[in-house]
């Protein structure tokens, strides 16, 4: 069941990307070199051609990156299939956005060819709020990255588990020793009483 939720995930993250790609390329607006203002000053729509990979890096080895993209995504299809039932559903669930996001942005590199003829990425989101950041992205290049966060948060999540659980290690020891003390001194009253038991039934047959 975990397995069929990572490729779904994965297959929604593909179509909603490339949907919208296919939208801004049908946008005249946009395709004039026009901006669609979502929050003035803030948030806009403007449509890029990237030729490199997220937020326009690596655009000078294009091959390199695709190979390395190309494994990465194979990877991860075959680490969800192998460990799909022991893997937390978390973890699994931002693994399929990495791998979605990838394939989205792969199928362009491999079939959209701008006038020019270059190959290029749709990018459209223009987060402009502050003048350091320059990167137009998509749909892909946010799931890749919200993805990679929820991979780090649920790495920090399981190592903060196991340090508790190596933290507490030493008192559940105690009183696992405790406990055997416990029984220990249960039993040796048992057996006391036992023996006393004994030992009187043996005087009440001596006194016959």
């Amino acid at each position: 069941m975990n397995l069929i939720l990572y490729f779904v995930v994965a297959a929604f993250v593909v179509a909603l990307d490339l949907v919208t790609k296919f939208l801004v390329k049908g946008s005249e607006v946009l395709m004039r070199g026009d901006v669609i203002d979502i929050i003035p000053g803030v948030f806009r729509f403007r449509y890029v051609e990237n030729p490199g990979a997220a937020m326009g890096s690596f655009a000078s080895s294009r091959w390199v990156f695709m190979i390395f993209s190309t494994i990465a995504i194979i990877a991860i299809a075959v680490y969800l299939v192998k460990y799909r039932k022991t893997i937390n559903r978390l973890f699994g669930i931002s693994m399929a956005m990495i791998m979605g996001g990838g394939i989205g942005n792969m199928y362009e590199r491999l079939f959209n060819q701008n006038a020019a003829g270059q190959y290029v990425v749709t990018d459209f989101f223009d987060f402009h709020l502050f003048s350091f950041w320059k990167w137009v992205f998509n749909v892909a290049d946010v799931a890749v990255c919200v993805g990679a966060g929820l991979v780090v948060l649920c790495l920090i999540i399981d190592l903060v588990k196991e340090y508790r659980a190596h933290k507490n290690a030493p008192e559940q020891d105690e009183l696992v020793e405790l406990d055997a003390i416990a029984e220990d001194e249960d039993d040796l009253r048992e057996l006391t009483l036992l023996d006393g038991e004994e030992a009187e039934a043996e005087d009440t047959e001596q006194g016959e």
